[in-house]
């Protein structure tokens, strides 16, 4: 379902919306021939907001390959977290109708496909526009990748580092959203965070 408009000079859009069946139920869209997406905005229109955010999962394929390069709860994707956290910057924002958008620019040699898995129990109505281009693909050039790691709990003692998944070969570290839930009612006290990456690292 959805449509697909085109315009003369090669952009395109791609929207639709579309019921995900619970329990590893999928949609997917590909688009084919060279080109770059520009924009991924989707929203949740109907279902559990909080359990659609964290359980379900955008994948994303790029030419042959046989394991996606993007793999990541719509939530922490969108850098929203696992609730509607209001807030705009260039690579990403979230509205106030709860519409998230991802500005990433994201290349592909001869085609692309987006799926949404939903792994929540129960029915989830996505709405989603896809806005890219035709565009020859021109070497040297970089797939985008995204992933996500994720833990139920974290004891707070003892101190320890917590790892999260990391770049491998050629390319660039782009970004990174930490999203912390405290499950405690009362106040749990309070700590330093700090981020390292490679030899650099900045404690806030």
């Amino acid at each position: 379902g959805g449509s697909v408009s085109s315009k003369t000079d090669g952009a395109w859009t791609l929207s639709f919306q579309e019921n995900i069946w619970p329990s590893g139920g999928v949609t997917s869209r590909t688009v084919l021939g060279s080109g770059e997406i520009h924009s991924i905005a989707c929203r949740i229109a109907e279902g559990d907001l909080e359990a659609a955010l964290r359980g379900v999962v955008i994948e994303m394929r790029y030419d042959d390959q046989a394991e996606p390069a993007v793999r990541a709860p719509l939530g922490d994707f969108f850098a929203a977290g696992s609730a509607k956290n209001f807030m705009a910057s260039y690579p990403f924002s979230v509205g106030g109708d709860g519409t998230m958008t991802c500005r990433w620019l994201i290349p592909y040699h001869g085609r692309v496909e987006v799926r949404f898995i939903n792994q929540t129990a129960g029915n989830i109505s996505l709405s989603c526009e896809i806005i890219g281009v035709k565009k020859k693909w021109t070497a040297p050039n970089w797939y985008f990748h995204a992933a996500w790691k994720g833990a139920a709990s974290i004891a707070t003692r003892p101190f320890a580092d917590w790892a999260l998944p990391g770049p491998s070969g050629e390319g660039r570290l782009a970004a990174l959203s930490l999203s912390v839930d405290n499950p405690l009612e009362s106040w749990w006290g309070e700590g330093g965070i700090a981020l390292q990456a490679g030899a650099t690292s900045r404690t806030a």
